[in-house]
This record gives C-alpha cells, sequence and structure tokens, in this order.
C-alpha cells in the first residue's frame, strides 16, 4: 500500500489583478449498465413526479454519485444525495475568472466516442474543443538550466519506444506480475527514453511505473476515439447532471449504521438521516482514512475483511496542479518540428525527482477572444515527487525557472502581468482535500480482483461505487480511474439494489 503523505497547502490562489481553463485519460467514460440503459447515461432530470420507493441515501455528489441517483429514480426510488463539500461535481472542478475561458483544476478531457459522453454531449449541447495530445519533447542541455527541443528524428524514436512498451504489455496475461518499471528497464532504453516513460506513466498513472502492473495497465484501457475539452468546463456537465435531484451540500458523513433492513447515517453537526439503502461513493482515499481523520467514516457494523484489505491494497495516486496566468499563450508561437506543428503538452525530460516534468497548455484551442485577459499555462504535481513537494510559492519559481529555460527568460519575464517576478497562479492539491485525498485509484499489479471485491454490497444495504471500483465500458473493455469508470460504476451499484 503508498503510504499517503498529505501536502500542507491545499489550494492556493493569487487574485486576478487586471481585466478581462496522461495519453491523457479520459474524464468521462460509460458502463453496460446491464443493458438496461441501452448504453446511454442517466438522464438528467429524469425525476418522476408518482409514488416513490423504498429511501435510498447516496453518499458523494461526484459522477458515481450523480449516476446513481439518476438511475434509481428512473428505477423508482426516494433518492437524496448527501455530499461533504459546498458544491458538487467532486474531482471535477472547474475554475472560472482565472483567464476568460474555464480552466480545469481536476478532470478535463472527453471521449467523444464513449456511449455516456456523446449522449451528454449532444442532450446537453455542450461544445467540444479537440485536443490531439500531441508532445514537445525538450532535454536538458548539457545539465544546465537551458533545454534543448528534441528533432524530429529523436520524436519518432521516442514514439517507438512507447509502441515497443505497450505492445509488451499488450502479451502480458492476468496474474503477472511485471510492473511497466520492470518491461521498461528489460528493454535497455538510453536515460532519455527512460525518463519519458517516467513522465508519461507518471503523469498519467499519477505514480511512477516500477508501482504499476502491466497488465493492469493495459486491461484497465484507456478511452476510445480523440479526446476533447469542454468548452464551458466540466461544471457545466456537473450542472446538468445535478438538475432536479435533491442534494443536500455540507453534510460530513462522520458513520454509517447498518443491518440487514436498513441504515442510518450519521452526520458531523446534523441529525441522523435513515434509508433502506445507501450507496458510497467517497473516493478510496477517503475510505483509506484512519479513525480521528476529518472525513473517517465509522462503519458499524465493521465492513468485511475482504472489503477492507481491497480499500488497503489499491493504491491513491497524486496528480495536484498549478495553473499560472501570462499575458498571451506566448508557448503556442514555438512549434513542435513534428505533425502540425502543434502540442498541448511540454516534456522536461529530466529524473523525475528533478522536479516538474511536464506541463501542459491550459488555454489549448481557445479563440482570440477567450485569450483578452491572458493565457493559462499549467504545471502538473504528480507522482512521487508531487507527494514530497510543498505546494507554495517556491513551486511558482521553480516552474517558471523551467518555462525560461524552454522559452527562454526574456521572453517569460515580458508575457508576466504587471512586469512581476511570478505570474498570477491557483493551485489545487488533491492529496490535501479532506474530502478527497489523492486524485484516483492506481493500476497495481494485482488489484482487479480488489478492485471486484470493493463494488460488493455488504449485508445488501451497502452499495460501493466510484472510479476505484470502475466499469465495463462497452466497447471500451474495464476503465477505472476516470469519469466514465465512476458513472458506470455508479449505474451499475443502482442497477444491483432490488
Amino acid at each position: 500500500m503508498i503510504q499517503h503523505v498529505r501536502i500542507s497547502t491545499r489550494e492556493v490562489s493569487q487574485p486576478r489583478a487586471e481585466s478581462a481553463s496522461i495519453k491523457r485519460r479520459d474524464f468521462l467514460k460509460a458502463s453496460a449498465a446491464a443493458g438496461l440503459l441501452a448504453c446511454v447515461g442517466p438522464r438528467a432530470g429524469a425525476v418522476g413526479s408518482g409514488p416513490r420507493g423504498p429511501r435510498v441515501i447516496v453518499i458523494g455528489a461526484g459522477f458515481a454519485g450523480l449516476a446513481a441517483a439518476h438511475r434509481l429514480i428512473e428505477r423508482g426510488f426516494d433518492v437524496t444525495v448527501i455530499e461533504a463539500q459546498d458544491r458538487a461535481g467532486g474531482r471535477a472542478k472547474t475554475l472560472h475568472g482565472f483567464v476568460d475561458h474555464p480552466v480545469e483544476l481536476g478532470c478535463a478531457w472527453v471521449n467523444r466516442r464513449d456511449p455516456y459522453v456523446e449522449d451528454y454531449l449532444n442532450r446537453f449541447r455542450l461544445k467540444t474543443i479537440p485536443d490531439k495530445w500531441e508532445w514537445l519533447l525538450t532535454q536538458q542541455a548539457h545539465g544546465g538550466g537551458n533545454y534543448r527541443i528534441l528533432s524530429k528524428r529523436e520524436h519518432n524514436d521516442m514514439w517507438r519506444v512507447l509502441r515497443e512498451l505497450n505492445r509488451k504489455m499488450s502479451r502480458l496475461e492476468e496474474g503477472s506480475q511485471e510492473t511497466i518499471g520492470e518491461i521498461a528497464d528489460q528493454m535497455g532504453l538510453n536515460p532519455v527514453a527512460r525518463n519519458l516513460i517516467d513522465a508519461e506513466i507518471s503523469s498519467d498513472a499519477a505514480i511512477l511505473p516500477d508501482q504499476v502492473g502491466g497488465y493492469e495497465w493495459w486491461y484497465e484501457a484507456d478511452g476510445i476515439g480523440p479526446n476533447k475539452l469542454l468548452q464551458d468546463g466540466m461544471s457545466a456537465l456537473v450542472e446538468h447532471l445535478t438538475g432536479n435531484l435533491d442534494i443536500r451540500l455540507r453534510h460530513v458523513v462522520t458513520g454509517i449504521d447498518y443491518s440487514s433492513s436498513g441504515a442510518t447515517v450519521h452526520l458531523r453537526d446534523q441529525a441522523d438521516m435513515t434509508a433502506r439503502y445507501v450507496v458510497v461513493t467517497a473516493p478510496l482515499g477517503v475510505l483509506k482514512l484512519p479513525p480521528g481523520e476529518l472525513g473517517h467514516i465509522e462503519f458499524n457494523p465493521p465492513l468485511s475483511a475482504a472489503k477492507k484489505k481491497a480499500i488497503a491494497a489499491i493504491p491513491v495516486g497524486t496528480f495536484n496542479k498549478v495553473m499560472m496566468r501570462f499575458t498571451d499563450n506566448f508557448w503556442a508561437d514555438v512549434p513542435n518540428p513534428y505533425g502540425n506543428g502543434e502540442w498541448s503538452f511540454l516534456y522536461q525530460l529530466n529524473d523525475h525527482f528533478d522536479g516538474p516534468t511536464l506541463f501542459n497548455d491550459a488555454s489549448y484551442g481557445r479563440k482570440d477572444a477567450e485569450l483578452a485577459g491572458g493565457a493559462a499555462f499549467h504545471g502538473l504535481v504528480c507522482g512521487e515527487w508531487g507527494r514530497s513537494v510543498e505546494m507554495n510559492e517556491q513551486l511558482v519559481e521553480l516552474m517558471v525557472s523551467r518555462m525560461k529555460g524552454v522559452f527562454g527568460a526574456g521572453t517569460v519575464e515580458a508575457h508576466i502581468p504587471g512586469g512581476k517576478a511570478l505570474p498570477p497562479f491557483h493551485m489545487m492539491s488533491w492529496d490535501d482535500d479532506p474530502f478527497a485525498r489523492g486524485c484516483y485509484s492506481v493500476a497495481a499489479v494485482g488489484t482487479l480482483p480488489h478492485r471486484r471485491q470493493l463494488g460488493e454490497p455488504e449485508l445488501g444495504t451497502l452499495f460501493f461505487a466510484g472510479e476505484a471500483v470502475g466499469s465495463n465500458v462497452p466497447r471500451g473493455g474495464f476503465r477505472t480511474a476516470t469519469v466514465v469508470a465512476a458513472l458506470g460504476s455508479g449505474v451499475d451499484a443502482a442497477n444491483k439494489i432490488t
């Protein structure tokens, strides 16, 4: 089990002074929903006016909880959603007002071809921005602070490395104990290529490849088709999904007493709530919390030994964010030497523990009118390095220094608003969020059976859902660590209640 190290600063933001948005895992995927939804997502606002059935309390208003609530209402249950935060969305959180377009502090990408996503985008008329996930690969020049952009030939060499890695993972069978790190070590890679694998996996799995199972990573497949960003942000999708639901915010669960006939949910500073069934969608990091920690849920009777073992066995990764605002997206003027010249991700092929190795253009694909108030550049704080670093101004200094090494000190400084030493910034640490405690679950060796156990009901009263449980997706296989995994598992849990 990965030991969780909390980051001291939960969320830090600098106000905007002047006038006027990992292969990335898509954060919207789907489940077969036992065939009952015909591969279509839960219908937002499908709240009937007729008699309601038994009461169900859904704990958590993230995508798993919202999907479960809608499916339960479709099936005729009386549903109340309770959420510890002061907002719905869970680990989907959109920052507005930082620049003139939304930026994502949590999940960011959707996949057009996933059944739920296709349904949502069409029904809610949500506009998207294509992201081709193209690289700008750089390497530190002679150990100094400057970086050189890799040539087209070197870029093609890096693609061959990843294709070979994927080929080797695709040949593994269930039960394999090989990690991605071990597979990479056997490939005899040069340091640059090995650093690429560390940067890619740690920024996608949120942990270094020596802790990610090769079979599990391949089996827990990514999405189908091109990734896209939501033009109006994930908050637009959350808003649609919360419509007409009975959601109680700032309801912090401290314990659940349950039996085969029903449950009582205990809340901090509020009256108990009772229901025939409870769907628990609290993040895995919260389920791991020991007694006495804010967010800990005391189960009475205790969860089964198999359930507790599953919770302990599946690691939680680190994927935190630093958003920096500049006067414009000057970085887009530096083309990559391959493809169409565009890029959305900047890799610095350093040792993982040297500092940030991956950045993202958070203003990618935005029109000029959306950039009038500035552009956002996003530094990823992930994996083991991310767990050890302090989220503070010194981290921003380090990131700006890294940017200067690629784009030139004069260029970067000329685009910092107000001529200041550092750009305005906003930090999001999911590790330190008391009701998240990490970004998402890790595809560690041997964890698939634990995910199945995590989704098993307790005494026919408690049901579990979330990205850590995962879900089978039509045309996409088994998914975890994504919103689609959460959506699918929410529907799956709702369909288990009889």
